[in-house]
């Protein structure tokens, strides 16, 4: 059966969905750090896009306990491990579902993602369709990635007039922050692997994949000019029920 590129998104994370937690080190911080940014009323409901294990869920948890929150994942190992994690937790739930296409007859008092709309077909048109399930006073918080992330090895990749499978990031709106965090990897498969190790390595559409010799080139270019150090791009994200960016 040829999968299409969600199904294999999909299946990439699922198939990590055991071990996530132990490697997705920044996707837990971004959760924290974006947990800070969000109101202080606690809304009465919440809807969560790509909750992945629960790193987000968890703050959200902690700050406004007595809210109802759904959280929903493409994948649905996802979804199984946030339901084992929170057991007993009477107002979570969790359900498998394309945030992307999202639908419902419901309206939440707020909207989070963590690093998950990236993975849309369409982002800025995602985010502008989840905005119609706000009510009226309500917000969308998200982060997602950069236009610079991972800058060192994308201008390796052009340097040498090879293609890459990076995603690209559109012009995003209600952007109110943004962060630059410089990671240490071992060397280049170290950071390549890193992808694989949370199930985000799937690339973007209608890519050639490197040879072996192109991969190999690549790799030791970008070794000898970086020793490992790689930029991430953070952007953290505000949109009204109008889908209009929020001053802050």
């Amino acid at each position: 059966m040829i999968l299409n590129r969600k199904q294999k998104i999909e299946k990439s994370f699922g198939d990590k969905a055991s071990s996530y937690s132990r490697y997705a080190i920044l996707q837990k911080e971004s959760a924290q750090k974006l947990c800070g940014f969000l109101p202080e009323n606690t809304p009465l409901n919440i809807l969560e896009i790509g909750c992945g294990t629960g790193f987000l869920t968890e703050e959200l948890q902690k700050k406004y306990p007595q809210a109802q929150i759904l959280g929903i994942d493409i994948s649905k190992q996802m979804v199984t491990a946030c339901r084992q994690k929170f057991t007993g937790y009477v107002n979570l739930n969790f359900e498998t579902d394309d945030g992307e296409y999202f639908e419902s007859d419901k309206k939440f008092d707020l909207i989070v993602s963590n690093l998950a709309v990236q993975w849309f077909g369409k982002p800025v048109t995602g985010l502008k369709h989840l905005t119609k399930f706000l009510n009226d006073n309500g917000i969308l918080f998200y982060t997602t990635i950069g236009k610079e992330s991972f800058s060192e090895w994308r201008t390796i990749l052009q340097d040498l007039e090879f293609p890459s499978g990076l995603i690209d990031s559109p012009d995003y709106s209600g952007i109110f922050l943004e962060d630059k965090k410089t990671v240490s990897y071992k060397n280049a498969l170290d950071f390549l692997k890193s992808f694989k190790k949370i199930g985000a390595h799937q690339p973007k559409e209608n890519y050639t994949p490197l040879s072996t010799k192109q991969l190999k080139k690549a790799c030791d270019t970008y070794d000898a000019a970086y020793q490992g150090k790689i930029t991430w791009h953070i952007l953290y994200g505000a949109l009204d029920s109008s889908g209009r960016a929020i001053k802050r």
